[in-house]
This record gives C-alpha cells, structure tokens and sequence, in this order.
C-alpha cells in the first residue's frame, strides 16, 4: 500500500532529514488519500441523487396507473410502473442530467447540500407528470 511504501521511505530517511522528509512524505498521503476521497463521492453523489429522483418518478407512475385504472396497488402495478420508467426517455435524461451536474459541480459547490437538494428538486420538477396529464 502506499502507506507502507511512505512509512519505509520515512525510516530509511529518519535522522538528520527527517524533519524535512515527514512533511512531505504526510503531504503525498494526505493528496492520495483526498483524490481518493474525491473520486469515490463522485460515484456516491451520483448514485443518491439518482436513488431519489427515481424512486420519486416511480412512486409518481404508481399512483397514477392506480388512479387511472382505479385499482389497488398490486406487485404486478408497481412492476409495470418500474419498467414503463426504466425504459422511459425521462430516465435516460434524469440520469444525463445528474452526471453533467456531478462533473460540472465542484467539491465546494456539492458539499453544501442545499445545492444537491435544489437540483434533485429541480430534476423531479421538471420530470414529474402534471395534475392535468392525470
């Protein structure tokens, strides 16, 4: 691992140049770790907001194929209303949509969750069926 490479560099180097390689060798794992960090809340990110604006959509088909055929909502229902989503063009816009935000948004600007909320929110509204297609 590189933390085993770092430690071995360190006690080769411990002495006089400690002082002077510990920063740095601390720095260059700190820099692994972040870029780490970083990638893997990409995926995380990306996954979430999908999570969410799916099963919202979803949700949505749902009540309305019961609503409609004013019938319970059934196993066969929900699954009818996964597949119509699952291979819906919105589903292929919403997910586009979520990786250009993830790419485009900076760290600063995902990490402030008010900005993630607002565009799930603006993905769900944008997607969602009106009362009068109901």
């Amino acid at each position: 691992s590189m933390v085993g490479v770092m430690a071995g560099i360190i006690a080769s180097l411990a002495g006089p140049a400690a002082p002077i390689v510990l920063p740095i060798a601390a720095g260059a794992v700190l820099a692994v770790w972040l870029h780490e960090v970083y990638r893997q809340s990409d995926a995380t990110l990306r996954r979430l907001m999908a999570y969410i604006v799916d099963l919202t959509l979803i949700m949505q088909n749902v009540f309305y194929l019961a609503v409609i055929g004013d019938r319970p909502i059934t196993r066969r229902l929900i699954k009818f209303a996964f597949r119509s989503y699952k291979e819906s063009d919105i589903k292929e816009a919403v997910h586009s949509e979520i990786n250009a935000y993830v790419l485009q948004a900076g760290i600063l600007e995902r990490a402030g969750r008010d900005r993630v909320l607002e565009k799930i929110k603006e993905l769900i509204d944008q997607n969602r069926m009106e009362a009068a297609e109901m």
